[in-house]
């Protein structure tokens, strides 16, 4: 991410940190429920460039920096968050008593202690963070995050963990997977 950032912008440049994750997936049946859904708000979380040229709407181009609207980044993120978790644990059919743990995209301290304290009915300790010390790594949080979670032996098979982001133009996503 601190190629992309322009270093000038305090709204940006204190948040994002650089990093990488993956998981390996097999076969099997703990996959239990997904939501993805867009809207269209590509002006709110963004990186122009030289190259995004539309006869549709017209802005600065050739930054190659992210670009951030925050307080409409925060009211998207916390509403979307809170709705997808709900949404995905009632696809799954299982109660916030069940989840184990919460993966929050780490985007802001602020914004998972929102969505936490909008569902009450999972406990506070279950919202695993680690903002505090890896900053904002974009995509790459969920996984740091899980990757320390199953290192520390906080997840045991069979356990129920939901994982729930939000990102640019304006796109969230959530999952419930069975440890």
């Amino acid at each position: 991410m601190s190629g992309l950032l322009d270093w000038n912008d305090r709204g940006t440049c204190v948040i994002f940190g650089d990093g990488a994750g993956a998981a390996v997936l097999g076969e099997g049946d703990n996959y239990l429920a997904s939501t993805l859904s867009t809207l269209g708000g590509d002006d709110v979380i963004s990186i122009p460039t030289k190259w995004d040229n539309s006869p549709f709407y017209e802005r600065e181009l050739g930054k190659n920096v992210v670009h951030m609207q925050g307080q409409e980044t925060y009211k998207f993120a916390v509403t979307s968050m809170v709705r997808d978790v709900r949404l995905v644990m009632e696809q799954a059919g299982i109660t916030g008593e069940q989840v184990k743990a919460v993966i929050p995209h780490q985007a802001n301290y602020r914004i998972i202690n929102e969505a936490r304290r909008r569902l009450p009915e999972i406990a506070p300790e279950k919202f695993l963070m680690n903002i505090d010390r890896f900053g904002n790594t974009s995509s790459a949080s969920e996984p740091i995050l899980l990757d320390e979670a199953n290192r520390q032996g906080l997840l045991q098979p069979g356990d129920y963990v939901v994982l729930t982001a939000f990102g640019g133009g304006l796109s969230t996503a959530a999952s419930v997977v069975r440890w």
